[in-house]
């Protein structure tokens, strides 16, 4: 028996259904951003939508970019909860109500957009689909990006850094980037869309392929160029977990951690620690910081350090990079804070209760927007801290002096999640747009050197500028965790054909002493190479824990690719947990030799 629905009960199924697929579409949205990539996503997801859209009354238009919304940011960021729950120690029912207010409040952009197109554009045409649409997806991204602080977390722009559309961005910014996926879009749509006269098809098709073909020829030029001889930069790691980096106990083996760390970055001209590296305030630290100067002036190396700074004058607290060199010191203190996370926009009753519930409720102070540019290695340099760097409008300045970007962070608020990748893809578009390097050094996950220079990989060693670069990463694990392992060295991302991996190697509280040797090919560039890991590794138990003592891993080549797809990974992008990693001489060496990759460990 065949059920036919008729009348209203039809109609509100209607509806529904299309609310669940905008719903459906909306989440699938994230799969364009990183750590998935699947960028065409970020094309087809606003293609679906103006098409669920067409024709339809305001109100249900409205409710049909609101369910897209929620889809989008009701999965693309789920990690709040382990920034405000797991880490900020934020009760349960009060860190899931900040949840469903952030996502209902993006959500509302979209609302607005569906429902502000079909109020005064309703009809289909030229107008509405190829002026409307795409101004209203970038008016209401370049909104959401400062209204009440601002949220450009999931800007279309972002997820579209490793495709041809991306060629826009050294001219116009993110937001043509964003412009541009919106008129494919529509393109789409319109090719798709029956009852369309061919001849439109076909324009629909031909605008399309304006779009990837333009930037495609303006990546060839070069924006900016190399001013000065190269500068040798390390990033020192110390990873330490977020939830034992503020314990007592922990304090001075960070601190001694950084130190010797340092100790392998001496040739360096710029040593560059994470945010907040330190656990601890810089009045509290004078004597160690003016150690840790003294050294650099004896190793000529200047220091650009993440930590917190309080003015007992005015009891302030500022969350900032501390700059030290020959000249003299300086700071930068960070200029856009986060809402609920280094400030409370709350009334003084509920900051009251924050504190007989043991929450934190004290506020960062925001730095002044017109700070002095800091210079350290010869280098002026453009600094951000954390997610500031989302947030390209207020690096305007900067740029017109700043040779040399730098971000500092602290990604292990967001766990292991999607969000330490989407951070990293929103670095890479500050340094496309700038033309410039940014040097990302992390607290854990990836230090980074990001080229904002469009070059082709086979051009590197063919005129390209020389890069010297070392990345400092860590070796011990603090608490019980005793594990040692080296998976997934090997990425497919710059010229690798397939992903090499070594797993397996581990330290055992049982064992003194334990020596891993894996050889694997590697083809890089077409050339096989071959690749050797000698690990020694000592475990020795420190303050009832397991420590794993620090390591040298020493690779002589490294491919780092600067190309417009991939301006910010090399070929071996991630070495697990606890390692020092020290690249040296880079870019000079990579389409030249290519004859051996040597991989020496020691325990330390």
């Amino acid at each position: 028996m065949n059920v036919v629905l008729r009348g209203p009960q039809s109609a509100q199924w209607q509806i529904l259904a299309r609310l669940a697929a905008s719903f459906a579409v909306g989440a699938s949205f994230n799969l364009g951003f990183a750590p998935f990539g699947w960028w065409p996503l970020a094309i087809i997801a606003p293609a679906a939508l103006f098409a669920l859209i067409r024709g339809l009354p305001p109100r249900r238009a409205a409710a049909t970019g609101m369910a897209f919304g929620v889809g989008l940011f009701g999965f693309g960021t789920y990690w709040l909860y382990t920034c405000l729950h797991v880490f900020g120690l934020v009760p349960v029912w009060l860190t899931l109500v900040l949840q469903t207010v952030l996502v209902a409040a993006m959500a509302l952009y979209f609302a607005a957009l569906c429902y502000v197109s079909n109020r005064f554009w309703l009809k289909p045409g030229a107008t509405r689909d190829w002026l409307v649409l795409p101004a209203l997806w970038v008016l209401l991204e370049w909104l959401r990006g400062w209204l009440l602080s601002g949220f450009p977390w999931l800007s279309t722009g972002y997820a579209l850094i490793d495709s041809p559309l991306s060629g826009w961005a050294p001219i116009f910014g993110v937001y043509a980037v964003t412009w541009a996926a919106a008129a494919v879009s529509v393109a789409i749509n319109v090719t798709f869309m029956p009852d369309v006269l061919f001849s439109r098809r076909c324009l629909a098709f031909a605008v399309a392929v304006m779009l990837f073909s333009v930037p495609a020829l303006l990546a060839r030029h070069a924006w900016t160029q190399a001013a000065g001889a190269p500068v040798a930069i390390a990033a020192v790691q110390g990873a330490v977990p977020q939830d034992q980096k503020w314990q007592v106990k922990n304090r001075e083996l960070t601190m001694q951690r950084y130190l010797r760390l340092t100790g392998d970055a001496w040739g360096s001209r710029l040593i560059i620690w994470p945010e907040a590296a330190l656990p601890a305030l810089a009045p509290n630290i004078q004597d160690y910081l003016m150690n840790l100067h003294e050294q650099g002036r004896a190793h000529d190396a200047d220091f650009a350090i993440g930590l917190v700074n309080y003015l007992p004058e005015t009891k302030q607290y500022f969350n900032g990079i501390l700059v030290l060199n020959k000249p003299g010191n300086g700071w930068y203190y960070k200029r856009h804070l986060v809402p609920f996370g280094e400030y409370f926009p709350v009334p003084a009753f509920v900051r009251a209760w924050l504190r007989l519930m043991s929450l934190p409720y004290d506020d960062f102070t925001a730095g002044g927007s017109h700070q002095a540019l800091l210079s350290a290695a010869g280098q002026k340099l453009g600094l951000t801290i954390c997610y500031e760097d989302a947030f390209g409008s207020q690096q305007l300045k900067v740029l017109r002096q700043a040779a040399l970007l730098i971000n500092v962070t602290n990604d292990a608020w967001f766990g292991d999640s999607t969000a330490r990748h989407q951070h990293l893809q929103i670095a890479r578009m500050r340094a496309l747009e700038a033309g410039r390097f940014l040097i990302r050094a992390a607290n854990e996950d990836r230090c980074n050197v990001l080229k904002g220079i469009a070059v082709d990989r086979h051009q590197i060693g063919k005129g390209a500028r020389r890069d010297d670069a070392k990345f400092i990463r860590p070796a011990e694990q603090f608490g019980p965790d005793i594990g040692c392992r080296i998976e997934r060295l090997c990425r497919s991302h710059a010229g690798l054909d397939e992903p090499a991996e070594i797993a397996g190697i581990f330290a055992e509280a049982r064992e003194d002493r334990i020596r891993a040797h894996r050889d694997l090919d590697v083809n890089l560039d077409g050339a096989a190479q071959r690749l050797r890991i000698s690990q020694d590794v000592t475990v020795q138990p420190v303050d009832g824990g397991l420590v794993v003592p620090e390591f040298v891993l020493v690779i002589d080549v490294i491919a780092i690719v600067i190309h417009r797809r991939h301006v910010d990974r090399p070929a071996f992008d991630h070495f697990g947990e606890g390692r020092i990693v020290n690249v040296d001489g880079m870019l000079d060496r990579i389409c030249t030799g290519l004859d051996r990759i040597s991989c020496a460990i020691g325990s330390v």
